[in-house]
């Protein structure tokens, strides 16, 4: 692909808020360019060198990961493993080098870090901005695996371990000659923020192994701090955001913390470190999800942002004590999740890319195996016997070292042996795992991967993977290759190369480019019994093609039956070729038999694969094809062998139907397989063992009949407040009509008789249709004081007709109304949200909220949100139109806000401008003080207006303020946002979330000043008012589209209704 090709595909992929973030990223690096290495110095100059020094030798007030009596105990423990490090350290201290499947080579000393001999390529040392790796003919991930300098750790604990000086000269010659040739901000090095942060733990962790060497002079300590500075600067200011925002931006903020935690000394170590565990916190409930599956859905990016995350945690659980919890949450359903896939004995499994990455290399092993992986986490699971899992390594041990009682140190969660689980199934991940015997069958049911680029997910939506007796059969064939062989790489991430059905020879999903793929296939789950061993499933990745194909499949693999049978339907119209594919372990060979093939190792028969199709039916084999590069098997990055791809394909009018038959070569004779499509039923048969065997399978949609259904229950949609608002947006969603949902008002505004009664009548309601509709979700909004003692009785009523429930928080107050509530209420409180199948928080801010009163909950966000509309003009002639919604009061603010807009209108150079007040409450004391500040000529207190009303109001504004003490996520504000209207608010709950870092001016509750000084500038500012205005309508269409809100909520309903089918 082409350079403007690759940039159009990418801007393809932005939202507009990402567009103009990049855009003004760029023109502020413009702007900066000179600049920065003054701000470097600058900080470095701030400290005392020696003080600093002698307490970093020390290991004074810092927590220490490399130590030489943990050393030598580890080295008295395991000297196998130690002499394996110091054999690794020795091929270091001759600059020899060995990355992915590239051989090793051996570089000239001193080492030019610039240097690839693998492509004879010097990569230029120009402004690292100005280099495109994209472009450049050589392996940019080789480059950037040298420069990342993780072979340090292994010198310093060669040093540590031996006490043989070559190790410790060795490391600063290394480091000296780095830091002469890569000033900040030249060369390849220095290419990104992520390579910055996972170089800037290796360096921090290498130094404080030989912390105490002769070698570490006040001149290198001085040099590496600069370093380590500049690259904590740029991994935050150049962070990884939006569509990137990945294992990237973990490995930027755990780079980050690791500088700020082991030298606190620097300056602005506290801002760093609070920053990074701020957001490596955020992003572990994101990238982990809740059933313990990677959100990039790729295993090995899977483990090395978890060990980025227990390196993190580990510094501060033996720091403070203890570590974040969503972090230690985070890393402990990894690690339930992965130990249960791979059991007592399968193999490491294979989906999405793996570029054999490690976030800090401790050990001498050349990839970091799940088993490993297990191993070094340990340090915070262990099983329900108190006993580490996984393998031993140098790594678990200097965990281990450091925490010698996990358990003691921060209560954990033990997690159970995988054995006593076999057969599981991971709806927020969507894989299925089905045991029988020695023989784990899997089946991929999730997303493409992660953010919109889902740049480490592979086209292999419905794919199988199989392995027997701990060895796989059918996989993933692997990566193939990043950079170093671009041609590998379409076909290897593409549907062809997984166990699933290509049609006419295209990928499920669009690949946009080596790391972007543009229009997602989405998966669909009818089915998991996991009793039976039956998945079905289906994808809408060929609905883009003519005839819009829909590829539906079974797996169905029971307990106990040696036979596996795979049934894949194509429906739709037209003509279209069909071909499944069949990725075999390159140890097995094959040979073709009629209808099928037979499958041996070592020349011994092991596998028979027969099919049969609705359609006339082709088999199909390729094995080490270098023109289309097909029939190939990756272990590594950058290295391949030939492997056998198997599979059947026909060429025919849709519907087709194609059946696999997979069963073991053990006397018992297979064959005779058929398959028919009939009156919507799929009727398949063969022989086995002398007998003759029948599946049936229906196949009409009988969905029409049952369409899903879920209630709502909120306020009245006539009542005032953001509430009904909010369900009245949603009511135009497809959302509502796809899941036929039922309004259930239990509140409603009047007398105390007028609510008790619709409480009454809305009770009545919701317990009738939970009777006559079965809903499968009951959607409770709720918020404090009555809200709460009214929904927490519809809820424990849902919950005794066996529904899932989903609780939505609202309200402002919700923390405080728990935090000041009697005990029992508190109590009642938490277990209500952590017995919720789901609870829908508006924010972070409020998610955080919510997880520190029910530790247990399982919270999801979704924002409030609307629908974008036309934006308002904010270059008028007359008085600029200020308006506030909301409640009249002090929480709202609105007595803080006519004391600011006095002070407004009496500044001689304030333009014009009106404020109008809208909304019940304390109104009769808001008229009395705009009388006692004289402001009536430019203050109109309106009341209450109606929907309408207010849509009028907010076309004729151009300023909205509401300075309110307490928020959740006021819709008045995304109201105002969705017409790009300039927002003045406050800095308090979900709005900064709202608002972010350009969609309008905050300031602090109560601070009069400030209030009147951000009414000033807007007032009088009308390209401020249209910048913030644009830049607010733009994180309504990026964010807080209510379309987008909707998606949440439908993926959101049916993971949990699969959990609880599931069950």
């Amino acid at each position: 692909m082409s350079g403007l090709g690759w940039y159009a595909h990418r801007l393809r992929s932005m939202g507009p808020r990402e567009v103009l973030w990049r855009a003004n990223g760029s023109l502020q690096r413009v702007r900066s360019r000179g600049k920065h290495a003054d701000g470097v110095v600058a900080t470095n100059s701030s400290l005392d060198l020696h003080v600093a020094m002698e307490r970093f030798r020390a290991g004074v007030g810092r927590p220490v990961l490399l130590d030489r009596q943990r050393a030598q105990a580890i080295y008295a423990e395991n000297p196998a493993l130690v002499d394996s490090l110091v054999s690794a350290a020795d091929l270091s201290m001759q600059r020899s080098f060995c990355f992915f499947g590239y051989p090793a080579v051996t570089l000239t000393g001193p080492i030019d870090w610039h240097y690839d001999p693998i492509a004879d390529l010097h990569w230029p040392e120009l402004p690292s901005l100005r280099i495109n790796h994209r472009v450049c003919p050589g392996d940019v991930k080789w480059i950037w695996e040298l420069n990342r300098l993780q072979h340090l750790p292994w010198l310093a604990q060669a040093w540590l371990y031996t006490g043989d000086a070559r190790y410790e000269r060795a490391a600063f010659e290394h480091l000296d000659t780095w830091i002469a040739q890569n000033p900040p901000g030249r060369g390849i090095a220095w290419r990104g923020a992520f390579e910055a942060g996972i170089r800037a733990i290796s360096v921090s962790v290498a130094l404080q192994g030989l912390r105490d060497s002769a070698e570490l002079t006040i001149e290198r300590f001085d040099r590496v701090l600069t370093v380590l500075v500049e690259s904590g600067y740029r991994c935050w200011r150049e962070r990884s955001l939006f569509s990137s925002a990945n294992n990237h931006l973990i490995g930027e903020m755990a780079g980050l913390a690791v500088v700020a935690l082991m030298f606190p000394e620097l300056a602005s170590a506290s801002e760093w470190e609070a920053s990074a565990v701020r957001i490596l916190s955020s992003e572990a409930d994101k990238q982990i999800l809740t059933d313990g599956v990677g959100a990039e859905q790729a295993i090995s990016y899977q483990i090395f942002s978890v060990e980025l995350l227990q390196l993190v945690a580990s510094l501060l659980l033996q720091r403070d004590g203890h570590a974040p919890e969503a972090i230690v949450n985070a890393i402990e359903r990894s690690t339930s999740f992965l130990a249960a896939l791979i059991g007592k004995n399968d193999p490491t499994p294979r989906y999405g890319d793996d570029d054999g990455g490690f976030a800090l290399r401790l050990g001498p092993e050349a990839v970091r195996t799940v088993r490993d992986h297990i191993g070094i986490v340990s340090a915070f699971s262990r099983d329900e016997e108190g006993t580490p899992l996984g393998n031993n390594t140098l790594t678990s041990q200097w965990y281990r070292a450091a925490h010698p009682s996990p358990l003691e140190a921060q209560k954990t969660v033990a997690i159970s042996r995988p054995e006593n689980q076999p057969s599981f199934f991971s709806p927020d991940g969507g894989l299925v795992v089905l045991r029988s015997g020695r023989r784990r069958s899997t089946m991929d049911v999730g997303p493409l991967g992660y953010l919109s680029i889902a740049a480490h997910g592979h086209a292999d939506a419905l794919a199988v993977t199989i392995s027997v007796d701990g060895q796989d059969l059918i996989s993933d064939p692997g990566t193939g290759s990043y950079y170093g062989h671009p041609e590998w790489r379409p076909t290897m991430r593409g549907t062809r190369a997984h166990a699933t059905v290509c049609v006419d020879g295209q990928d499920q999903s669009i690949n946009a480019g080596p790391f972007m793929w543009l229009r997602h296939a989405k998966t669909r789950v009818r089915k998991v019994d996991l009793a039976a061993g039956v998945v079905d499933a289906e994808h809408d990745g060929y609905t883009r093609l003519s005839g819009r194909p829909v590829h539906r499949r079974w797996l169905i693999a029971p307990h106990n039956d040696r036979s596996q049978l795979v049934v894949d339907m194509i429906t739709g119209r037209g003509h279209h070729e069909v071909r499944t594919s069949w990725p075999l372990h390159p140890r097995f060979d094959v040979q073709r038999i009629p209808l099928g093939h037979i499958v041996s190792q070592d020349e011994s028969a092991v596998a028979q694969f027969l099919y049969a199709s609705t359609a006339p039916l082709l088999i199909d084999e390729v094995r080490g094809d270098v023109q289309k590069n097909l029939g190939w098997w990756s272990d590594r990055l950058e290295s391949r062998v030939p492997a056998w791809w198997l599979g059947a394909v026909c060429d025919a009018e849709l519907p087709v139907v194609i059946v696999t038959l997979i069963t073991p070569i053990d006397g018992n004779a297979t064959d005779d397989l058929s398959v028919e499509l009939q009156h919507g039923r799929i009727n398949v048969r063969w022989a086995e063992g002398g007998t003759t065997r029948r599946l049936e399978l229906q196949v009409q949609d009988d969905e029409p009949a049952r369409k899903p259904r879920a209630v709502w229950v909120s306020t009245s949609l006539s009542t005032r407040g953001g509430v009904s608002a909010y369900v009245r947006n949603m009511r135009n969603t497809d959302l509502w009509r796809d899941w036929n949902i039922d309004h259930v008002a239990t509140h409603r505004n009047g007398s105390v008789m007028a609510r008790i009664a619709q409480f009454v009548l809305g009770f009545g309601q919701f317990t009738w249709r939970l009777a006559s509709d079965r809903p499968q979700i009951a959607h409770i909004h709720m918020s404090s004081n009555g809200s709460f003692v009214r929904k927490f009785l519809m809820m424990w009523t849902a919950k005794a007709f066996r529904l899932p429930v989903i609780l939505h928080i609202h309200g402002a107050e919700f923390n405080d109304f728990t935090d000041t509530a009697p005990q029992p209420i508190s109590w009642l409180i938490r277990t209500s949200l952590e017995h919720a199948d789901a609870v829908i928080a508006l924010g972070n801010a409020w998610a955080t909220e919510l997880h520190r009163i029910a530790p247990r909950a399982r919270v999801e966000v979704v924002p409030n949100a609307v629908r974008p509309q036309r934006a308002v003009q904010q270059a008028v002639n007359g008085p600029i139109h200020v308006v506030f919604l909301g409640e009249v009061g002090e929480r709202k603010g609105t007595f803080v806000l006519l004391e600011a807009w006095s002070k407004l209108i009496m500044h001689p150079g304030a333009r014009p401008a009106k404020l109008t007040i809208a909304g019940d409450g304390r109104v009769d004391r808001a008229r009395h003080l705009i009388a006692e500040l004289g402001i009536e000529a430019s203050v109109d207190v309106r009341g209450w207006l109606s929907e309408i009303d207010v849509a009028a109001i907010l076309r004729n504004a151009q300023v909205l303020v509401l300075p309110s003490l307490q928020e959740g996520q006021p819709m008045a504000i995304l109201e105002a946002m969705s017409r790009g209207i300039c927002v003045v608010s406050t800095r308090v709950g979900g709005i900064p979330e709202l608002l972010g870092d350009t969609g309008g001016i905050l300031v602090e509750p109560l601070d009069v000043d400030a209030l009147a000084s951000a009414l000033f500038d807007v007032v009088n500012d009308s390209d401020a008012r249209s910048c913030f205005g644009a830049s607010a309508l733009r994180r309504i269409e990026d964010e807080f589209n209510i379309t987008t809100a909707a998606d949440r909520i439908d993926k959101l309903y049916r993971s949990v209704v699969q959990r609880r089918e599931s069950r």
